[in-house]
């Protein structure tokens, strides 16, 4: 039992030490785990610190380099033009994307602007079913082309199978030219024919390279020039509308087009099927950068991972501004003498042709050759709207011609019926000598009558020209290599708006369109070749019968802009090309009578007023220009002053002791010479002059008093008279009864003082004393011998006498003014009196004559006469019609029929002391 006891006790002891144990290895344990759970509560915090540092740390760099990459662009440098033709929209903006991320913060994520390569570089292909989204990409991406291209460079093509009209916005650009914005093609056959001509286009650019591998850009900043066209095709709803054909000829104007100014954005739509057999919309990627639309958003594929926003679209209602931009566009400018080949001045022949330089087309020269016995041109027929350079394309004509060849080897005639600013610095100048001396005659503000008359001279020229030449063959090139000695200058003739000459169906008309004619077909055997410019050639009534005929004689057609009708008109009825022309100073040179496979595009050189002016002084001065080989300019607008009678007046300056006839110089014929004309005063009877009709027109017209035709020419009659007498005691009587506005507006004092000084007897009357001196007349012609120093009576306003047949009962008068004057018309010229008279009116001029001088006066100067009053005077055939400063003169002796002459202008207040210097120098 004892050791049952002790047993149990042993193992309660054992059981106690075992409990103890396990309380101290709980207590261990639980000590443990608390100091494990601390030191792991301890490290979780230190982990969390530094994972919270680390995401600071991370954020702000990320928050660093999104603020670093929208700084970035923020100053991208997007493309810069200046609006000049070389501008062109290499990249267009289509929108900015976003990088696709994880990040928590989206709107954290780093955008940037997205550009699309086009012109120049490429074509965009646009997948995704039509929206509206679609459309306002579309219609960007055109307006910034546009915009970003020079005025007028970029032509807009469209197909539309589907009728979306997305590029109506731009129709303003059609009203401006047609082919800036063309018809969207809609059928299949329209579709193949358009990709047909933008094929035919890419070749004919391909071969303008010549070989070299560039671009369209590349080669107009090469060349200085826009050469080329940039064309924009743009396609909707693709593969819809679009035949097997179609396609490879879209494919095939993606892939050469970009490289030669042509690039192309195809929209594709999923919903469309493309016709069995033809190539797979991805071969059409293949050419292009791509651009999808899908209900994620908007991807590009040259931007993966990043989804673009597209921009607002672009104001369209500034599309009405860049039709105006494209309006008013100029070509850069060419220096002329840039332009013209390295020669020295003066220096050519023209025996076998003449050969002027006229622009570029590229780096090439544009050269024009007239006369050639091989090439068989010889007429130049111009054409262009107002404000497209015609009158420049003149001016470099004729200064390239007139730098190479002598006054010897080339005269010219030029004409101008338009106002005459262009051709007015070519004329006669004093010091220094700057005009043109290859010029025989300049016709400003030309009338019909000067314009015909000059074909006229030229006939007669080469009808005299033809006489030379017979047995020494039948051209200038043979008379002239047949014996060098010969002297025969080629003759340019340039008329500039020509179709004036034919605006009325009259005798003039006819005459100077035989003439025309007869100068285009035979002119040129003789060395005569036509330069014949015009704004509009249709719709010349009179020439239609012959204007082929004459026409067909000018195989060289220069067009700058001008509608689709004037294109046809100048150069072909199939060839509109002018029409398509896109700037001021772009000209198209065709050499084929205006066949459209020869149309050639050129910028015409620029030539400027100062520097052609420094050009004609050199030209002076080799030379030897001087007063005798001046041009003859004929002012069409306006008279002739007496300042500019110089000349004549020195012509007819002439020992007092001469017997031949005096001669009253009145004005200047209406022709090539432009001779002073005058009115002989002999001894037979009848040598007076009238001078009849209004010398100004009604108030209103713009012409003033100042400008007085009748008494310009009475003016000129008592100085070129009194120049021809000197101090033989020859008298001159000055009858002046002029209102006082006129007197003094012709400067009548200053006048009479002039004459004065000349060396004869001048004698003034007026309303106070006129009845007394024209009653004296009848005393005087009695008392007068044949021999005795010559008496010129030169009344102004003769109608204004009141008295003329009153007889002065009070003082005893037994003669009145009328007899005074019917004596010095019938008994005056054999006893050297003389009567040069202006009645306003025709009716008081018969008055005054009456029966008893009826026939007594063999001169008439009329003027502003009415047609009735040209028929009592000239006879029931006198058509008159007076335009300008003109005058119908008629000497019944010399002549059947008057003859049209610019009577001089009054003494201007100007010009009084150069006229007095004048007359002193006589």
């Amino acid at each position: 039992m004892l050791g049952r006891a002790r047993t149990i006790r042993a193992t309660q002891a054992l059981v106690d030490a075992v409990a103890i144990l396990h309380q101290v290895a709980d207590r261990d344990r639980q000590a443990l785990e608390q100091r494990r759970a601390d030191d792991l509560k301890q490290l979780r915090a230190g982990f969390a610190e530094e994972a919270g540092d680390l995401y600071e740390d991370h954020a702000a760099e990320t928050s660093r380099r999104r603020t670093a990459l929208n700084d970035a662009v923020t100053t991208f440098s997007t493309p810069q033009h200046d609006g000049g033709p070389f501008d062109v929209a290499e990249y267009v903006r289509l929108g900015q994307a976003t990088l696709d991320t994880d990040l928590p913060d989206r709107a954290a994520s780093p955008t940037i602007p997205v550009w699309a390569p086009l012109l120049d570089h490429g074509n965009l292909v646009l997948t995704g079913s039509w929206s509206d989204t679609v459309a306002g990409l579309i219609r960007s991406m055109v307006h910034q082309t546009l915009t970003d291209s020079g005025p007028g460079q970029v032509r807009i093509r469209s197909v539309d199978p589907s009728v979306r009209s997305a590029l109506a916005a731009f129709s303003p650009l059609a009203d401006v030219r047609d082919d800036l914005l063309t018809p969207p093609a809609t059928s299949e056959h329209e579709v193949e024919e358009m990709l047909q001509g933008l094929l035919a286009d890419v070749r004919a650019t391909v071969d303008m390279f010549q070989g070299r591998r560039s671009t369209l850009g590349q080669l107009r900043r090469e060349t200085g020039q826009p050469i080329g066209t940039y064309q924009l095709l743009v396609v909707t709803d693709f593969p819809a509308g679009f035949s097997r054909r179609a396609t490879e000829g879209l494919l095939n104007v993606m892939r050469a087009g970009p490289a030669v100014g042509v690039s192309t954005i195809v929209h594709v739509d999923p919903a469309f099927r493309s016709t069995p057999g033809t190539p797979a919309v991805d071969t059409l990627a293949s050419q292009a950068e791509t651009i999808a639309v899908t209900d994620q958003g908007v991807r590009t594929g040259w931007l993966p991972g990043w989804t673009m926003t597209p921009d607002p679209e672009p104001d369209l209602t500034t599309t009405a501004d860049l039709a105006e931009k494209a309006r008013g566009a100029q070509a850069p400018q060419i220096d002329f003498l840039d332009c013209q080949p390295n020669v020295d001045l003066l220096s050519d022949v023209s025996t076998h042709r003449l050969t002027a330089t006229i622009g570029r087309a590229g780096q090439r020269p544009v050269t024009l050759t007239l006369g050639d016995e091989i090439d068989q041109r010889h007429n130049i027929l111009v054409s262009g709207a107002v404000g497209q350079g015609k009158s420049n394309l003149l001016m470099v004509l004729i200064h390239s011609l007139a730098m190479r060849y002598p006054p010897s080897e080339l005269e010219m005639h030029l004409l101008d019926f338009k106002e005459g600013v262009t051709l007015e610095p070519l004329g006669a100048r004093s010091s220094p000598p700057s005009w043109l001396p290859h010029a025989v005659s300049i016709g400003l503000n030309s009338d019909r009558t000067y314009g015909a008359s000059v074909l006229s001279h030229l006939v007669a020229e080469f009808e005299r020209r033809a006489t030379l030449m017979r047995g020494h063959g039948d051209n200038i090139t043979k008379y002239r290599l047949a014996d060098p000695s010969h002297r025969m200058p080629r003759i340019l003739v340039v008329i500039d708006e020509f179709q004036v000459l034919f605006d009325a169906d009259d005798d003039t008309s006819e005459r100077a369109l035989a003439d025309l004619e007869r100068l285009a077909r035979k002119g040129r055997a003789y060395g005569i070749h036509l330069v014949l410019a015009s704004q509009t050639l249709s719709g010349i009534t009179s020439m239609l019968t012959k204007q082929d005929g004459i026409f067909a004689q000018f195989p060289i057609r220069l067009a700058l802009k001008n509608s689709a009708a004037e294109s046809r008109a100048v150069l072909d009825q199939n060839n509109t090309a002018a029409a398509r022309l896109r700037y001021r100073g772009e000209l198209l040179v065709n050499l084929d009578f205006g066949d459209v496979e020869s149309n050639r595009r050129a910028t015409v050189c620029w030539a400027q007023d100062r520097q052609l002016a420094q050009l004609r002084q050199r030209l002076c001065d080799h030379s030897g220009a001087d007063h005798s080989r001046r041009p003859t300019t004929f002012d069409g607008a306006h008279a002739p002053s007496l300042a500019e009678a110089h000349q004549k007046l020195s012509g007819i300056r002439r020992s007092p002791d001469s017997t031949a006839a005096r001669s009253a110089l009145l004005g200047t014929t209406v022709d090539v010479r432009s001779e002073p004309v005058g009115f002989a005063l002999t001894a037979d009877n009848g040598r007076h002059l009238a001078v009849v009709g209004a010398g100004a027109p009604r108030s209103g017209s713009g012409i003033s008093e100042a400008d007085n035709q009748a008494v310009g020419a009475l003016q000129a009659a008592a100085l070129s008279l009194a120049a021809q007498h000197g101090g033989d005691g020859a008298q001159i009587v000055i009858v002046d009864l002029l209102p006082e506005t006129t007197s003094t507006a012709c400067n009548m004092n200053e006048f009479t003082n002039i004459l004065g000084t000349s060396g004869v007897t001048v004698t003034r009357y007026d309303n106070k004393n006129v009845d007394d001196y024209l009653i004296s007349l009848n005393d005087m012609i009695e008392s007068r011998q044949p021999d005795d120093a010559p008496v010129y009576v030169v009344a102004f306003g003769l109608d204004r006498v009141r008295k003329f047949r009153h007889l002065d009962m009070a003082r005893g008068a037994t003669v009145t003014p009328a007899d005074g004057v019917h004596a010095l018309l019938r008994d005056g010229p054999p006893v050297g009196a003389h009567l040069l008279a202006w009645w306003s009116s025709l009716r008081v001029m018969n008055e005054h004559l009456g029966l008893e001088a009826s026939g007594t006066v063999d001169g008439i100067l009329a003027l502003r006469v009415t047609s009735n009053d040209a028929q009592d005077l000239f006879g029931p055939f006198t058509v008159w019609k007076p335009d300008g400063p003109r005058g119908l003169l008629h000497d019944r002796v010399e002549s059947s029929e008057p003859s049209v002459i610019v009577p001089f202008r009054p003494l201007m207040t100007a010009q009084i002391d150069t006229v007095r210097q004048m007359v002193e120098q006589l």
